[in-house]
């Protein structure tokens, strides 16, 4: 669940519900804040133009970024990550909902499987049709 608050002077927070250690909220807000080290994220994306305009953000905004251009690429880089140490490995993970093969939403009832939600996913889709979407 993702909440998107305003706080003072306008200023954007957003909120994770889960996992625990991405949420980040404003403590004027009278919210606590969890201590997020860095942002580690796997993009999973088969579109070499939307993949290189993520990219570009995470890199703009000084996170860490890696491109998986499948589902299977990316359960593998995630299996792989799990080998590294915590602050190493991927904590979020953006994913096209549209792709080949392993779709989003496959790709993301694998990851519950797997990580239950000690990992953030975040489906992403330029297509503008709901229904689609859904």
């Amino acid at each position: 669940e993702l909440l998107n608050l305003v706080g003072p002077e306008g200023k954007d927070y957003i909120a994770l519900s889960s996992p625990s250690q991405l949420r980040k909220v404003d403590h004027r807000m009278g919210m606590e804040e969890d201590n997020i080290v860095k942002l580690n994220i796997l993009i999973v994306e088969d579109d070499a133009f939307s993949a290189s305009v993520l990219l570009e953000l995470c890199r703009h905004c000084s996170y860490q970024a890696e491109l998986a251009r499948s589902g299977e690429a990316a359960l593998q880089m995630l299996e792989e990550s799990e080998s590294k140490p915590m602050n190493e490995r991927y904590n979020l993970v953006l994913s096209d909902v549209m792709m080949q093969g392993i779709t989003g939403p496959m790709l993301l009832r694998e990851i519950r499987r797997r990580y239950q939600d000690e990992l953030a996913v975040i489906m992403l889709s330029s297509n503008a049709h709901q229904a689609v979407v859904e």
